[in-house]
């Protein structure tokens, strides 16, 4: 018998439940479809959130008076209409199915609703998906998804604001670090490795910037 046969699978490629694959799918389509959902309150509330903590440091620096605006959360208060603050309710957020059952518009004020609510749903749900079938429901696999509705969340929101917030970043790196120490993805040395050259690139392409524009003026 070739012993090959009997080599174990890494405790993290082990099936963490016993699902078929079309079941296994349409389980995290619609974890995806939630975690879109999700991520769209993260890619309005986490700046403000972040821009507002930047303030009160500032103030405390400076020695003024804080703010007395309640601060949001990525929890609280509840979602409302940017326009009218009509409360969104539930029905009225169901993924991708809500938006076009509203007729893409919101139902109090009939403003239009962009359609990169549903596009990033829809994003989620199909990453889940390749990551399930190519995976399946392993320890890995939930490791990869976190992995990538990160760096989802960090490419939007680098976008719209032209910012990589460490509070995406930080969490991710360390995650990486730590799941190394078991070897996945990477050793530890090509961790932190890449690591230590992605950190090194983005500081060296920012003093390049920094020196070319100095040399213009």
């Amino acid at each position: 018998m070739n012993p090959m046969n009997n080599t174990l699978l890494p405790f993290y490629q082990e099936p963490l439940v016993t699902l078929t694959p079309i079941v296994a799918v349409s389980f995290f389509v619609i974890i995806g479809l939630l975690i879109g959902s999700f991520l769209n309150v993260v890619f309005h509330r986490l700046p403000l959130m972040i821009h507002d903590q930047w303030d009160e440091q500032a103030r405390d620096f400076l020695d003024l008076p804080r703010g007395v605006q309640t601060p949001e959360s990525l929890m609280k208060p509840q979602s409302q209409c940017p326009d009218c603050q009509h409360r969104i309710r539930a029905y009225e957020n169901i993924p991708i199915i809500s938006w076009l059952f509203l007729g893409r518009k919101r139902s109090h004020c009939k403003g239009a609703i962009t359609a990169r609510h549903p596009l990033v749903e829809a994003l989620t749900a199909l990453a889940s998906a390749v990551v399930v079938m190519q995976l399946g429901v392993t320890v890995e696999s939930m490791l990869v998804l976190i992995i990538t509705f990160h760096l989802i969340a960090i490419g939007f929101i680098d976008y719209d604001h032209k910012i990589i917030l460490d509070a995406l970043v930080l969490p991710l790196l360390w995650l990486i670090l730590l799941c190394s120490v078991v070897g996945f993805p990477l050793s530890p040395s090509e961790s932190i490795t890449g690591a230590a050259m992605g950190y090194l690139s983005l500081w060296g392409g920012l003093k390049a910037i920094r020196f070319g524009v100095k040399s213009m003026r």
